[in-house]
């Protein structure tokens, strides 16, 4: 039997188990979940492997449940980032990290941006860097060639997302999630 047929073969048995436990998706139920997505990573089929994994995050959270994802953090490090626009409350990914291992060995870049309900994008960061080094918004505007109105659009959108009142704000809440040195 080759390797595919063993993997659908396991896929389908975790179907039916996944199944079997209905509503009272339990502790067996958010495993069985986990494994699942992890088949489906390694035959590539991310959309499946996404969904699985969500499905288990949503099951996992409601009922206060890290350890199956701790345990198994190395391997599902990648599907985390990327089943995190599909959950309600990304801090529970940061009890994830913490329970499995330290940031840094989770390997999953700038841990404080994937916190954010919505992660600021690269040119934010971007100029959330040069203010952190003290350039005025107009001189970040003249350094990326680009509008001072540009650079006001996007300091507006990095302090609805870091919940921000001011620049000095800014700056102190991304220091905090790791985004700035």
């Amino acid at each position: 039997m080759n390797d595919q047929n063993t993997l659908q073969e396991c896929l389908f048995t975790l179907d039916r188990l996944i199944k079997a436990q209905g509503e009272e998706e339990t502790l067996l139920g958010i495993e069985a979940l986990i494994l699942q997505a992890l088949l489906f990573r390694r035959r590539e089929e991310w959309d499946s492997a996404v969904s699985s994994l969500a499905r288990a995050l949503g099951t996992a959270q409601s009922e206060g449940i890290i350890q199956p994802f701790a345990d198994e953090l190395p391997e599902i490090e990648e599907l985390l980032s990327r089943t995190l626009p599909r959950i309600k409350n990304p801090m529970f990914i940061r009890a994830i990290l913490e329970c499995g291992s330290s940031p840094d060995e989770a390997g999953l870049g700038s841990e404080g941006n994937l916190l954010l309900v919505e992660p600021l994008s690269a040119r934010e960061i971007e100029i959330l860097g040069l203010i952190n080094d003290g350039l005025t918004n107009q001189a970040a505007a003249d350094k990326l060639f680009i509008a001072l109105s540009t650079v006001k659009k996007h300091l507006n959108n990095i302090y609805g997302k870091l919940a921000a009142k001011s620049r000095t704000d800014a700056l102190r809440r991304a220091r905090e999630l790791g985004l700035l040195q």
